[in-house]
């Protein structure tokens, strides 16, 4: 019985271990389409005459599209407090993405953030406030419509 107990315990070891290293090899995904509630959190980064209306939901095309022109990011220079900085890897960011409905518009919301390391789960449920941070703390709308980004800013800087 001993004996038999103990295998039992070795091959649930093995299959855990087995599974923990091919989830490790899975690579991160870094962005996250943020729930509807989230909205609120990020109401201070809008001016009285573009607050967000409401939230919709964007298709996984919608998504993907905005995926794909990330690397557009990199041409912007940054508006606001801090002007002129660039952003050379948006793809390394962890981004968060509000679906909200400014004026007539339907667009999305991007609020990023580098990290060496996965942040903590938190990140996929609420908006992630960081004060200083420089360009590695960046906001920036898409609209799919156009599939173009506008109004790039960045953190500034302690």
């Amino acid at each position: 019985m001993k004996v038999r107990l103990t295998r039992v315990l070795l091959m649930a070891f093995a299959l855990f271990t087995d599974v923990q290293a091919q989830t490790e090899d899975l690579p991160v995904k870094h962005y996250v389409l943020m729930p509807a509630g989230a909205m609120k959190e990020i109401s201070g980064y809008f001016s009285p005459v573009s607050k967000p209306l409401g939230n919709w939901t964007p298709t996984q095309t919608e998504l993907n599209g905005l995926e794909s022109q990330l690397p557009k990011i990199t041409e912007m220079r940054s508006e606001g407090p801090i002007r002129g900085e660039q952003i050379l890897h948006p793809e390394r960011a962890y981004r968060q993405y509000f679906a909200v409905i400014v004026g007539e518009r339907k667009v999305i919301f991007v609020s990023a953030f580098d990290s060496d390391r996965p942040p903590a789960a938190y990140w996929r449920t609420h908006a992630v406030q960081i004060s200083d941070g420089g360009n590695s703390v960046w906001r920036v709308i898409y609209d799919p419509k156009t599939r173009q980004f506008e109004h790039l800013t960045t953190n500034g800087r302690a």
